[in-house]
């Protein structure tokens, strides 16, 4: 794979000294080649790999998006293309105090004779929610223990309070784009790997927080792996607060609206299985 005419249009404060070496970095034939492929769709890719040397990180994400068309000129213009919202929302989310990969580069470059958008991002360690769901099930390497779901169900369940009293939402929140992060000391996060869709509450619209339920129930029923429902409850009551005070009533409504909204959406099967790189040891 050939990258060339690196162009960066957006770098980490930390690393504005570092521009020509970010540069020759994405430009260098082994860099990507050297990177496992953790997602790919229609051109798009999303790739690991160790971070440059100097760059304080030993792991990154690069990913890569073909330019969509003639408007992605004036979306660059006005810093609304994709990497620009995956860094708006990831700045956003860390100054709440959220767990969150940090943005380092965004750039423009041909990829393999094609103008793309690439973005450099830190790699967080852990699994994705759906993995343990999957590992839950199949009984493999690296399961969470029954304990450990229920935390990280919890955990799942206030990330979602907490962007509700926060006045946000995620679109985009299913559990291929939450990651587990087990501390040293046995504590449990969750960090949001997929910042893009990191909307404000609709003023017209009181529904978010069911939406995000529903999410996280949708995308692991159509890969095979529906969360148990002691996990569902789990989460459910962290997100609504119901150790705060919330009646039996308000948490039976919840979780019949998010139940709706699973119902509305259809077939639950993803188009591009998101398991696909873990199951094939990527």
């Amino acid at each position: 794979m050939l990258v060339r005419q690196v162009h960066i249009r957006r770098i980490a404060p930390a690393s504005v000294a570092q521009r020509a070496h970010w540069r020759a970095w994405l430009e260098s034939p082994a860099t990507i080649g050297s990177a496992s492929v953790l997602k790919a769709d229609a051109g798009s890719w999303v790739r690991g790999l160790p971070g440059p040397a100097g760059c304080g990180f030993e792991e990154v994400v690069v990913k890569c998006r073909p330019d969509a068309g003639p408007g992605e000129s004036f979306k660059r213009l006005t810093r609304s293309t994709r990497g620009d919202r995956q860094w708006r929302g990831a700045e956003w989310l860390a100054a709440y105090g959220f767990l969150t990969p940090r943005s380092l580069v965004l750039a423009r470059a041909e990829v393999d004779g094609v103008r793309c958008e690439i973005l450099v991002m830190e790699r967080l360690a852990g699994r994705s929610v759906l993995e343990h769901l999957a590992a839950g099930v199949e009984k493999t390497a690296g399961s969470l223990s029954v304990r450990e779901q229920h935390v990280a169900a919890k955990r799942v369940g206030e990330m979602i309070a907490n962007l509700s009293r926060a006045g946000r939402y995620n679109r985009d929140g299913k559990p291929s784009n939450l990651i587990v992060t087990l501390g040293t000391a046995g504590d449990i996060a969750i960090g949001i790997i997929d910042t893009v869709a990191i909307r404000r509450d609709a003023w017209f619209d009181s529904d978010e927080l069911e939406w995000m339920l529903a999410r996280l129930y949708i995308e692991p029923v159509g890969c095979g792996f529906p969360p148990r429902r002691a996990l569902c409850m789990r989460a459910v009551l962290a997100a609504v607060g119901a150790d705060a005070g919330k009646s039996r009533e308000t948490v039976r409504e919840v979780c019949e609206l998010a139940s709706h909204f699973v119902q509305r959406h259809g077939n639950p099967v993803p188009r591009v299985d998101p398991l696909e790189s873990s199951r094939s040891g990527e």
